[in-house]
């Protein structure tokens, strides 16, 4: 099992894997996939899993970055099961255990620099999502995929209800009922979150936060700093002091 943070083009590329399968995290970007035929944008929360032997096609947006796992076939049936179910969907929604992991990973973007805590978060990764397909979790509806897009797409600006309803071809009211039912929040509160989770990257870069705050699409320090503290309990600030103090040095 290997591990690298990879940027794909935007001009469209075509290939196998003949000796492993993959799966490609999101951390920026969006990236649109064509698998056997089967059609999907891995941005967000939505991953891929591409099964190996399976030809697939692919383009990314310009500014994207993504976490990618080649993975070999394995003796496992708990494992084995992912693979097969990824044959016929191959698109998963990460809950927010799997979210949890991958932003681990995320905030250690060189986690390539330690074998030992490599192997240990790919296995506790893989076995998540192993056992949230058995569980069944269920994959996100197209419509909500083209909204998750555009969000990715344009969270630093100002998005409208309006605006998410009009990508979806279903109205204001209609958009919420899918977003409660399938991400458990609001479409506003998903936005948020969106803004945020980026915000946490440029933080840890050591931007300031008026100019995060700016970076991310909201009106201000203040706005920024009491929607940060309100979603986790803490201000920027204490939040950036605190992860900075954890962060291994193992991961450098």
């Amino acid at each position: 099992m290997t591990c690298a943070i990879r940027e794909y083009q935007d001009t469209i590329e075509t290939h196998t894997h003949d000796d492993f399968h993959q799966v490609v995290i999101p951390f920026t970007g969006g990236l649109e996939i064509d698998i056997e035929g089967r059609q999907g944008i891995i941005a967000g929360r939505e991953i891929g899993i591409v099964v190996q032997g399976e030809r697939h096609s692919f383009r990314a947006d310009d500014d994207n970055r993504f976490l990618v796992l080649d993975i070999e076939n394995q003796a496992d049936p708990e494992i084995e099961r992912l693979w097969q179910i990824a044959v016929d969907k191959p698109f998963l929604k990460l809950s927010e255990a799997s979210l949890s992991l991958t932003n681990y990973a995320r905030f250690n973007s060189h986690v390539a620099k330690s074998d030992k805590l490599l192997r240990l978060w790919q296995s506790l990764f893989i076995q998540s999502l192993s056992s949230e397909i058995d569980n069944g979790i269920d994959h996100i509806p197209e419509r909500l995929k083209k909204v998750l897009h555009y969000i990715e797409m344009n969270y630093a600006t100002q998005i409208s209800n309006k605006d998410l309803a009009d990508v979806a071809c279903l109205s204001s009211s209609q958009l919420h009922h899918v977003f409660q039912s399938t991400l458990g929040t609001s479409p506003q509160k998903y936005v948020t979150e969106r803004k945020l989770s980026a915000a946490k990257q440029l933080m840890l870069k050591g931007m300031s936060l008026a100019h995060i705050a700016d970076e991310v699409g909201f009106a201000d320090q203040g706005s920024f700093s009491r929607a940060f503290k309100q979603h986790h309990g803490i201000s920027p600030g204490a939040w950036r002091k605190q992860e900075l103090a954890l962060k291994s040095p193992e991961f450098g």
